[in-house]
C-alpha cells in the first residue's frame, strides 16, 4: 500500500513538473539523470557557449592537471565615461602543455560565480560594452585543455562603472568642480577617468583636481587648454610675414644696385 502511494505520489509530481516546465516525460527524466551523473562525474562548464545566457559544455575536471595561474590580478574598479572604450586583461599559465581557454562573464552583483557567461568573449582580453550607464562586473574562467579534461580556475572580479548623461556643476562655495548626473545627482569619486578627450581626477567628494596638489582645477581652462594652445603659434606667422617681406626687399636692392655696376662696366 505505501508502495501505492509513493508511486503516485511520484507520478503526481512529474505531471506538475510537466505542466509548469512544458517538458516531455524523456526531457525531465534526462535533466534528472543528467544531474546524478554530472554530480558524480564532477564535470564543470567550460568555454564553449555559443549564445550568450546559455549552459555552456561540460567536461570532466582533472585535479592532475596544472591549474591555470592568472599573471596580472583582474580586480578593482573602473570609472568611463559612456562611449570611450577599454580592455581588461586577465591573461593565464600553464606548465603543463595545456592549452588555456577562457570564458568572461558579466554578473549584476560584486562576486564571481552565477554570472552570465558572454558571447565571443573567449580570449584573455575583453573590452565591455559602454553605450549604457549602469555599473556591471566582469570576471573570467580560464581553462587547462588537456587530453579531454581540464581545469580552471576563476579570476577576481572588476567592478565597472559607465557614466553616461553627466553635466559639469561649479560648487559656488567652494568653487569646485563635479561631474554630475541628470537623474540621481551621482557622481565619480577617488578615481581618474577620460572626458571628451580629457583626462580627469576626482577626490573623495567628487571634486576634480590636480592630480599632484591636490588643488581644485578650474574645468573651464581645462577645455580651453587646446584653444590656448593653438593661438600662441599664431603670432609667429606675424613675425614670420614680416621676415619674407624684408627680405625680398632687400634682394630686390642688391638686384636693382647690380644693373648699375654692369652699366658702369659697359661705360668703361
Amino acid at each position: 500500500m505505501k508502495g501505492n502511494r509513493l508511486a503516485g505520489i511520484l507520478a503526481i509530481g512529474m505531471t506538475s513538473s510537466l505542466l509548469l516546465t512544458g517538458c516531455s516525460f524523456s526531457g525531465v527524466m534526462e535533466n534528472v539523470v543528467g544531474k546524478a551523473t554530472n554530480s558524480k562525474e564532477k564535470v564543470v562548464a567550460t568555454a564553449s557557449s555559443s549564445e550568450e545566457g546559455t549552459p555552456v559544455k561540460a567536461m570532466k575536471i582533472d585535479k592532475s592537471l596544472d591549474k591555470p595561474e592568472f599573471v596580472a590580478d583582474l580586480s578593482g574598479s573602473t570609472n568611463i565615461s559612456a562611449g570611450n572604450t577599454f580592455s581588461m586583461l586577465a591573461e593565464a599559465e600553464v606548465k603543463d602543455g595545456g592549452k588555456v581557454t577562457y570564458q568572461w562573464f558579466s554578473n549584476n552583483v560584486k562576486s564571481n560565480g552565477g554570472g552570465t557567461p558572454i558571447k565571443g568573449a573567449t580570449s584573455s582580453s575583453f573590452s565591455p560594452k559602454t553605450d549604457k550607464g549602469g555599473t556591471t562586473y566582469y570576471y573570467v574562467v580560464a581553462y587547462n585543455n588537456k587530453n579531454g579534461k581540464v581545469n580552471m580556475v576563476t579570476s577576481n572580479v572588476r567592478e565597472v562603472i559607465v557614466w553616461a548623461n553627466m553635466y559639469w556643476q561649479q560648487n559656488a562655495d567652494n568653487g569646485g568642480f563635479q561631474y554630475l548626473n541628470h537623474d540621481d545627482g551621482s557622481f565619480p569619486s577617488n578615481t581618474t577617468m577620460e572626458i571628451e578627450g580629457a583626462t580627469y581626477t576626482f577626490n573623495e567628494n567628487g571634486y576634480a583636481i590636480d592630480p599632484g596638489s591636490g588643488a581644485f582645477i578650474n574645468v573651464a581652462n581645462v577645455q580651453s587648454q587646446p584653444v590656448e594652445t593653438d593661438a600662441q603659434p599664431a603670432e609667429q606667422p606675424a613675425d614670420a610675414g614680416a621676415a619674407q617681406e624684408a627680405q625680398p626687399a632687400d634682394a630686390g636692392a642688391e638686384q636693382e644696385a647690380q644693373p648699375a655696376e654692369g652699366e658702369q662696366a659697359e661705360g668703361q
